[in-house]
């Protein structure tokens, strides 16, 4: 068992014997996992921020802006969700990442489950 902190949280990882031995089952038979609320809790940041009224009237640098506080904001949850998150230096670069982002986002929820 290892712990580990993400935004002040405290987090513990068991590794596959552990939870095997737990549930009574082998270990390649262990149902596979995905990081749910951290998942479906940024999508649905995604989406209100998408929502916003004033989003369309605002300047494109305003906008970039906007959407690189959003991607600051979900991307704790996303690392923890295996889903990586980098931040250009240009607001183009920006407003580029929250789409590869969001289609990284939806391949993760929307794949079949794999075994680990």
């Amino acid at each position: 068992m290892s712990a580990f902190t993400v935004n002040g949280e405290q987090r513990y990882k068991a590794g596959r014997p552990a939870w095997a031995a737990l549930l009574g089952c082998p270990p390649d038979e262990l149902p596979s996992d995905r990081a749910w609320p951290q998942l479906l809790g940024a999508l649905r940041r995604i989406l209100r921020w998408s929502s916003e009224s004033e989003l369309m009237s605002m300047s494109d640098y305003l906008r970039a802006s906007s959407a690189r506080d959003l991607l600051e904001a979900i991307r704790p949850d996303l690392s923890f969700a295996g889903i990586p998150v980098d931040l250009g230096p240009s607001p183009e670069d920006t407003l580029r990442e929250l789409e590869e982002v969001i289609e990284r986002l939806l391949t993760t929820i929307s794949a079949a489950p794999r075994r680990r």
